[in-house]
C-alpha cells in the first residue's frame, strides 16, 4: 500500500498532541529556528547546566560583556567586585588600607603628605578628659585666628621652663563672664574670680572697701619710688623681710 504524505494543514486538523508522539520522535532538526520563544519555556526551567560559562566554579560571576555574556572567575580572599563605569567590564579589586603611622593610645590622627597614610601625633593627645599639646623643644601655644584670611591671631602660650618655680599649675576659670570693668583675680592656687579693678568692693554698686590680709608670710620688696599702704594691724612672720628701696615707704594705718 503506497504511503501518503500528510501536509501541515492535515496535521493541524489531526491535532497532534504529546501523547500521540513516540518518545524522542521530535529532533532538533524538526524545530524551526526561532520557533521556541520565551513563552514556550517554563519558569525556572533553565538551570546552570544550560548556561555556557566554560566553568562552574563556586564564586564565578556572570556578566554581559558588550556582545555576549561572559564569566568572571573567582577573585582572591578579601577582594571586592568593582565596576569601572559604562562600556567596561567589572573586575575584582583589592581594598587599599590607610596606614596610621606612630599609632598609640590617645594620639590624635592628622593628615599626611604621603598617599594612603595618616599620622598619629605623639605631641597632641586626648584621653577623654585632658587635651595635651606638647612640643619638640619650644614652649607650646594655641593660636586662634581672625576672620579675614587668617591675617591675625591671638595666642595662649606656656611660660618658659625656667619660669616655673613651683611646678605645674592649673588655672580654673570662673563660671560667669563678670561685670563691666572687672578683672580676673586668682586666689593664689589657680582658682580665679572676677574682681573690681583696684581691689575696692562693696554692697550693690558700691566700691569703697579695700581689704588686705593681716600677716606677711612671704618676702616682699616695695617697688622703688613707690609707696605701699596696708590697714593694720599687720604681723610680719619670723624670717620674713619687707624691703623698702630708694625713697619708697610702707604706711600702715
Amino acid at each position: 500500500m503506497p504511503l501518503t504524505t500528510i501536509g501541515t494543514d492535515a496535521i493541524d486538523a489531526l491535532a497532534v498532541t504529546n501523547a500521540k508522539l513516540a518518545g524522542d520522535a521530535v529532533t532538533t532538526a524538526k524545530i524551526a529556528a526561532g520557533a521556541v520563544g520565551t513563552t514556550d519555556i517554563a519558569d525556572n526551567a533553565v538551570d546552570g547546566a544550560k548556561i555556557a560559562m566554560t566553568s562552574d566554579a563556586q564564586g564565578d560571576i556572570l556578566f554581559y560583556g558588550g556582545s555576549d555574556y561572559e564569566r568572571l572567575g573567582v577573585g582572591t580572599t578579601g577582594q571586592f567586585l568593582k565596576t569601572q563605569g559604562a562600556s567596561q567590564d567589572p573586575i575584582w579589586a583589592t581594598v587599599t588600607l590607610t596606614t596610621i603611622n606612630t599609632n598609640a593610645d590617645n594620639r590624635i590622627v592628622t593628615g599626611s603628605g604621603t598617599a594612603d597614610t595618616l599620622n598619629a601625633e605623639a605631641n597632641f593627645t586626648y584621653d577623654g578628659n585632658t587635651l595635651d599639646v606638647k612640643n619638640g623643644g619650644t614652649a607650646s601655644d594655641i593660636k586662634v585666628y581672625c576672620e579675614t584670611a587668617n591675617s591675625h591671631y591671638t595666642s595662649i602660650k606656656s611660660a618658659a621652663h625656667a619660669s616655673y618655680t613651683g611646678g605645674s599649675w592649673t588655672l580654673t576659670l570662673p563660671g560667669t563672664d563678670g561685670a563691666a570693668d572687672e578683672f580676673l583675680q586668682t586666689n593664689g592656687a589657680g582658682v580665679t574670680t572676677w574682681a573690681v579693678a583696684g581691689g575696692a568692693t562693696g554692697g550693690g554698686s558700691d566700691t569703697v572697701f579695700y581689704e588686705n590680709g593681716q600677716s606677711v608670710t612671704t618676702n616682699y620688696t616695695v617697688t622703688a619710688s613707690n609707696n605701699a599702704m596696708s590697714a593694720g594691724p599687720v604681723t610680719v612672720a619670723n624670717g620674713i623681710d619687707v624691703t623698702l628701696t630708694g625713697t619708697s615707704e610702707w604706711v600702715i594705718v
